[in-house]
């Protein structure tokens, strides 16, 4: 067991894997550590990341709980390679992995950065966009849903509902992209301009596609700012998120080149009024396209009687 000076995201992923399984088995942390046979705050700091258990006591910890075998392995190769601060993980974004990498930094991180050139990011997405982003990942509708409650469960503490500072860059192509219809594109759309105009901690500006190079264009990340420490970064690829300890502060140049090239505030709230006014009158002529064919093809039915 070490002390640690500094949690690396591999050391913040880890404690929070052992939080979670240990949860998930309804053991609490007295519980456990009198199966385990130690101090139930040596238990604590490896939750928390101020120490880190040697591989051999994380085995020790998931067999008392009973962890199913893939995700024990997945535990393991986490301890086994805190050598090195970064992480990588792998498979569906619905994976539980995922989460709890995200959730770890989340949890602590006194301000973030969100930027998606292309999507509206999940911490703001609203159900049946979310529905449609996963669809490919989770082809069954019960899966789909079961994700979707677990999402929503997790969202309610996430920082878009507190007083932590979020600044969410939004690129152009995320408002001109129809995920799954017009319908909910109006309602994604004015979720927007609602959480900016309701919570002051959230700030939601939109990065028009005619500013020229920036190094956001490279891709999406979230950089997470730490009470102590460089900032973290999250990059995430279709099955993939790499946690990073931005050390070089590239990814804050990344930032802040957002921040000069982003709308403002203001001009962001009336940039997103206008797409939802555009995207509701195609809903309205769609429904009087429908409603014309309808009629015409009662007409026809009638007409050959």
């Amino acid at each position: 067991m070490r002390d640690t000076q500094t949690l690396s995201p591999r050391v913040r992923i880890l404690g929070a894997s052992l939080r979670e399984a240990r949860q998930a088995a309804r053991f609490g942390l007295r519980e456990l550590a009198r199966r385990l046979d130690v101090n139930p705050s040596i238990l604590a700091h490896w939750e928390h990341g101020t120490r880190t258990p040697d591989s051999e006591e994380v085995s020790r910890v998931l067999g008392a709980l009973g962890v199913r075998r893939d995700q024990a392995r997945h535990i393991l190769n986490l301890a086994r390679g805190l050598s090195d601060p970064n992480s990588i993980t792998f498979g569906s974004k619905a994976a539980l992995g995922h989460h709890l990498a995200e959730t770890a930094h989340e949890a602590v991180a006194t301000a973030m950065t969100i930027w998606s050139p292309l999507l509206i990011p999940p911490l703001l997405q609203i159900p049946d966009y979310l529905r449609a982003t996963v669809k490919a990942a989770l082809p069954t509708v019960v899966a789909r849903e079961a994700y979707l409650a677990e999402f929503l469960e997790r969202r309610t503490s996430s920082p878009a509902g507190t007083r932590v500072p979020v600044d969410v860059f939004v690129g152009a192509a995320a408002l001109q992209e129809t995920v799954d219809n017009d319908d909910t594109m109006v309602r994604q759309l004015r979720f927007l301009g609602d959480t900016t105009a309701i919570n002051a901690a959230v700030t939601i500006r939109l990065v028009p596609s005619d500013v020229g190079f920036h190094p956001g264009l490279a891709g999406a990340f979230t950089l997470f700012t730490m009470p102590q420490g460089d900032p973290i970064v999250r990059c995430d690829a279709y099955d993939t998120s790499v946690f990073l300890v931005d050390k070089r502060g590239h990814y804050r140049t990344a930032a802040e080149n957002l921040d000069a090239r982003g709308l403002s505030r203001e001009d962001s709230v009336a940039a997103l009024e206008a797409c939802v006014a555009e995207r509701e009158s195609r809903v309205r002529q769609d429904i009087s396209e429908v409603s014309s064919n309808a009629e015409d093809e009662l007409w026809a039915q009638l007409m050959t009687r």
